[in-house]
């Protein structure tokens, strides 16, 4: 049994580990409920080095909710790169993390990620949404 759960494949997009250059990447982006992003910032907080996560926050929901996500990442994450307009004035209010990188829209997301991630940090992709959200 051991054996046959180490071979287990993750699902797509679903808490899935992809390894990259020196990084850690967990893809959580088609989880959008508070009790999986907060499984997945509790997840990242078990690292030892530099933690970043990119997030548009919780879509569809209350500011009540978000706010307990950003209490969340205020603890845990060195970097929080926010996508979107949809959440951005309360990530933007409430966010107390080292650095903090508002984006309009997803275009520039990769080159940010190479300009402030380097090899040791875990990156957690938390939630994804359209770029017209």
């Amino acid at each position: 049994i051991a054996s046959a759960v180490n071979g287990l494949k993750s699902v797509e997009h679903r808490l899935e580990r992809i390894d990259a250059g020196g990084k850690i990447i967990l893809d959580d982006g088609y989880n959008g409920n508070i009790d999986g992003m907060l499984e997945g910032v509790r997840l990242c907080s078990l690292h030892s080095g530099r933690k970043v996560i990119v997030t548009p926050g919780l879509v569809e929901s209350t500011d009540e909710l978000n706010s307990q996500l950003i209490a969340a990442i205020n603890e845990v994450f060195d970097i929080a790169i926010i996508t979107g307009q949809l959440n951005a004035l309360q990530f933007d209010k409430e966010l107390k993390v080292p650095q903090k990188i508002m984006l309009a829209d997803k275009s520039q997301m990769v080159k940010t990620l190479g300009e402030v991630t380097r090899a040791g940090d875990i990156i957690l992709f938390a939630n994804d949404a359209p770029n017209f959200i």
